[in-house]
C-alpha cells in the first residue's frame, strides 16, 4: 500500500521531468537548500527577545537565452519563484513562510562557476503575530502584527556545476519581512541569512544558445503619468481601527536610456488616520487633514516592470507629519504602453513606514 501511494506521488513528478527534452535549448535549475543566520534587528526592536533563525528554501527558475530583447540587456538573468521556510526558534516568533519571485542577475559566468545578485519580491505567511496585551510578558512579538506579510530579499550567491545535472549553490542575503503600517506594531524582522544547497539542472545547460535580438523600439518622449492609489493603516496597537487613504500622484517622466527614466511630479494625500488624529486633538475638523508634496525620482525599467524610488517634500501639510520630507518606493507593472498598476510605499527617514497603496494608472 505505501508503495502504491509512492508511485501515485511520485508519477506526476516524473511525467513532468520526462517532459523536458533531453536535448531541449532551454535550461532550468531545480534547488533545495538549508539556511541558517542572524536577526539583525536593532536592539530596540527586539522585545520578542532573542532569534535564532535556520530553514529550508526550495527554488526554480529558468535561464533565459535572450528571446526578448530585455533578456540580452540585462545579461540573460535567471527567472523564478522560491519558497522558504524558517524557524525563528523563539516562542513569540514561531515559523515563516515566504514565496517569492525572483531574478538571478548573472554578473559573472563562467563554464561551471556563475555568480550573480538576487532581487525578490513576495508574500510572507506568520503563524504567530502581535496579540493585544503581551506587553506584560517579559517579551512579546512586536516584530509581525499580522499573518500575511509583505516579503523582500536582496542577496549574492555562486551557483557551481561540477557535472551536466548536478550543482551546488552558496549565497548570503539580507531579508525583510514587514506589512507596511497595515497594522501595529510593525517593527519588522530583518534577517541576514547564508545559504548551501544542491540544485538538479533539467535540460542541457551547456546547449543554451544565448541569442542576439534586434533591440526594441524606444520612445524617449516626454510623457505623463496619473496614478490613483489607496491603502488601509492601522494608527496604533490599542486602537484596531484600520483607516482609509488616498494617494493621487501626477508626474512627467522622460527616458534616458532603455532602462532609465526620470520623473518631477506632485503628490496629494488623504489620509483617514490624520483626519482621526485631528479630531481627537482638537474635538472638530479645524485642520485639514490633506497633504501636497512635490516629488523627484528615477524608474529602473526591467521589461515590463518599473522599480520605481522618489523623494519628495510637503509644501503642503496643516498637521506636520514626522518630516517634511518623504520617500517612495514602489513597483509599476505596465499592462500595455498606456496603462499600468502598481504597489507603492512611503517611508520617513528612510526607515519609517507610513502607508502601502495599491494603484491603477495611465501613461499619456
Amino acid at each position: 500500500m505505501r508503495s502504491c501511494k509512492f508511485k501515485f506521488i511520485a508519477l506526476p513528478w516524473l511525467i513532468i521531468l520526462a517532459s523536458f527534452n533531453s536535448h531541449s535549448q532551454k535550461a532550468y535549475d531545480l534547488g533545495a537548500s538549508y539556511t541558517h543566520g542572524l536577526n539583525i534587528n536593532k536592539v530596540g526592536d527586539r522585545e520578542f527577545g532573542k532569534s535564532i533563525p535556520s530553514g529550508i528554501e526550495l527554488n526554480f527558475h529558468q535561464q533565459r537565452d535572450g528571446d526578448k530583447y530585455w533578456e540580452k540587456l540585462f545579461n540573460y538573468p535567471q527567472t523564478g519563484w522560491s519558497l522558504t521556510w524558517i524557524d525563528h526558534r523563539n516562542k513569540f516568533l514561531g515559523n515563516t513562510f515566504a514565496l517569492n519571485r525572483y531574478m538571478n542577475y548573472v554578473f559573472w559566468r563562467g563554464r561551471s562557476l556563475e555568480a550573480y545578485l538576487k532581487l525578490s519580491q513576495g508574500i510572507m505567511y506568520a503563524t504567530k503575530v502581535y496579540e493585544y496585551g503581551s506587553r506584560g510578558n517579559e517579551h512579546f512579538n512586536n516584530a509581525i502584527s499580522q499573518s500575511v506579510n509583505f516579503s523582500e530579499e536582496l542577496g549574492l550567491g555562486l551557483n557551481f556545476y561540477p557535472s551536466r545535472h548536478l550543482g551546488i549553490n552558496l549565497a548570503a542575503t539580507l531579508m525583510h519581512f514587514s506589512n507596511g503600517a497595515i497594522s501595529q506594531p510593525n517593527d519588522g524582522l530583518n534577517l541576514l541569512m547564508f545559504r548551501m544547497g544542491a540544485v538538479y539542472i533539467i535540460g542541457e545547460k551547456e546547449n543554451v544558445e544565448f541569442k542576439d535580438p534586434e533591440p526594441e523600439e524606444d520612445d524617449r518622449s516626454i510623457r505623463y503619468n496619473i496614478t490613483v492609489g489607496c491603502g488601509i493603516k492601522q494608527f496604533s496597537p490599542e486602537l484596531e481601527e484600520k483607516f482609509q487613504q488616498t494617494t493621487i500622484s501626477f508626474y512627467a517622466d522622460k527616458k534616458v536610456s532603455r532602462v532609465n527614466t526620470f520623473n518631477f511630479g506632485v503628490d496629494l494625500f488623504m489620509n483617514k488616520a490624520v483626519e482621526y488624529l485631528i479630531e481627537s486633538e482638537y474635538g472638530f475638523k479645524k485642520i485639514d487633514h490633506k497633504r501636497i508634496g512635490i516629488s523627484a525620482g528615477h524608474e529602473f525599467l526591467i521589461h515590463r516592470v518599473g522599480i520605481l524610488t522618489q523623494v519628495g517634500y510637503h509644501v503642503y501639510s496643516p498637521r506636520a507629519a514626522i518630516s517634511r520630507f518623504y520617500q517612495k518606493f514602489g513597483l509599476k507593472y505596465y499592462i500595455s504602453d498606456l496603462f499600468f498598476v502598481t504597489f507603492t510605499n512611503r517611508i520617513f527617514e528612510f526607515a519609517i513606514s507610513d502607508e502601502i497603496t495599491w494603484g491603477i494608472g495611465v501613461r499619456l
